[in-house]
């Protein structure tokens, strides 16, 4: 059975990002009726180049400070922390740098956007290091603090920028200013005499294998999700992207937020168990509770997508063929939670092949698709990306044991997710009454 920590962090988790995605829906609203449709989607392409570039570079250096930080807060920290700087900076001189280049390739007015949004990477190491660091010590309202300060602050800036100017390089500057806030948040949790306080540890030349080894999964693990849009960008106009960014933003706060919640919470207690058996629980637990939420949240979603459409995205009803096959992507997301597995083994070799061999399938399934059918190409590359991937990381089990993922649902997931219930109640009821 998991333990009733478990319960309690990730159900605050759940709490957390129900506030998030609200707070992140009127981030849209106020992104895409303010911009429009051409400029909206040159902010997301952007946007989306961001991420991608963000999660290459921090993902795995963040997930080391999950995995390790349990067995030592200061070392992980500044460690992950340091790593994290250098790549930062490498990504902002980038970018910088390029934009011009990049806007030529797409053929878009979208360099000074970057230029703006590349000098968040000097500020980001700090945040997502803290957020790290509040995960792998089940800190959980470490994590659940800064995002949602994030959401406020760019929804106060949205509004203050676009008295000024309703266009993309003043969203951009919101953004920006949103990340200095929550920068300013995270400093809180920072001692600079540690972060220039060097010490070569055990723990640290873990760190460094753990990194090492899956420097390359870092690349290209997330490749795959946004690769669509990447590459789509090339082919479809601006207004596609911008019907492409509606949906899977809507799917990004009302669905993809609760499914990384629980598989957020899984690897530092999971990382602690050596049965097996136990481990499979876990890993079935969530995939079997990920997908029946997540399905019968789509359907909630899509229904007051279909009727709210017309009155708070009015330049956007066209999008609506295309969100209910955006959103079932999602749901196949919950698929891919096996790969807390191979962090907890360590295995970033598995992990590596699969995320390389996942990323070039992606790009080459985009260029295709993309080319042949614009805007459609785009969502079948999506959908067909996050099933190979599933499949892969089901595939390579065999590699790490006799760990077994029971994909039936039986009686002892209903009572786990009663208990679940139970506890949240109890913990709602001792906090407010």
């Amino acid at each position: 059975m998991l333990d009733m920590d478990f319960f309690k962090k990730s159900t605050f988790l759940w709490a957390g990002n129900i506030i998030f995605s609200f707070l992140g829906v009127i981030v849209i609203y106020l992104l895409a009726n303010t911009l429009g449709p051409a400029e909206y989607g040159n902010y997301s392409l952007i946007l989306s180049l961001v991420a991608l570039i963000s999660l290459a570079f921090y993902g795995i250096i963040s997930e080391a400070i999950v995995r390790f930080s349990h067995e030592d807060r200061d070392d992980v920290l500044y460690h992950g922390l340091r790593l994290n700087l250098f790549f930062g900076f490498f990504a902002f001189f980038v970018l910088f740098l390029f934009a011009d280049k990049i806007a030529d390739i797409y053929s878009k007015p979208v360099a000074n956007i970057l230029r703006i949004i590349s000098f968040t990477f000097i500020l980001t190491p700090f945040v997502e290091s803290v957020k790290s660091y509040g995960i792998g010590h089940k800190k959980v309202r470490i994590f659940v603090l800064l995002s949602v300060i994030f959401q406020i602050a760019i929804i106060l800036s949205l509004i203050i920028f676009f008295r000024v100017d309703k266009t993309g390089l003043f969203a951009a500057l919101a953004f920006l200013t949103a990340n200095f806030v929550t920068f300013l948040f995270a400093l809180r949790h920072i001692n600079f005499k540690f972060l220039f306080k060097r010490k070569k540890s055990k723990i640290v030349s873990r760190m460094d294998k753990y990194i090492k080894n899956g420097f390359v999964y870092g690349l290209t693990k997330n490749l795959y999700f946004q690769s669509p849009f990447i590459v789509g960008g090339y082919f479809v106009d601006s207004v596609d992207l911008a019907f492409y960014s509606i949906g899977l933003s809507l799917g990004t706060q009302g669905l993809f937020t609760f499914i990384t919640a629980v598989q957020t919470m899984l690897l530092p207690y999971a990382v602690k168990i050596k049965d097996k058996a136990r481990i499979s629980e876990y890993i079935s637990v969530v995939i079997k509770g990920g997908i029946v939420i997540t399905g019968l949240l789509t359907l909630v979603i899509l229904a007051l997508v279909y009727f709210l459409l017309p009155y708070l995205f009015p330049k956007y009803i066209e999008s609506f063929r295309y969100i209910p096959w955006i959103f079932l992507a999602f749901v196949f997301l919950n698929l891919r939670a096996p790969m807390a597995l191979y962090k907890i083994n360590e295995r970033t070799d598995i992990l590596t092949k699969i995320s390389v061999i996942t990323a070039i399938a992606s790009i080459l399934i985009g260029i295709i698709m993309s080319y042949f059918f614009g805007l459609f190409g785009m969502i079948i590359t999506l959908n067909l990306s996050v099933l190979f991937s599933s499949y892969l990381h089901i595939y390579y089990l065999r590699k790490i044991g006799n760990i077994r993922v029971s994909y039936k649902i039986t009686r002892s997931d209903l009572a786990i997710f009663r208990e679940y219930f139970c506890v949240f109640v109890k913990s709602f009821k001792k906090k407010y009454f």
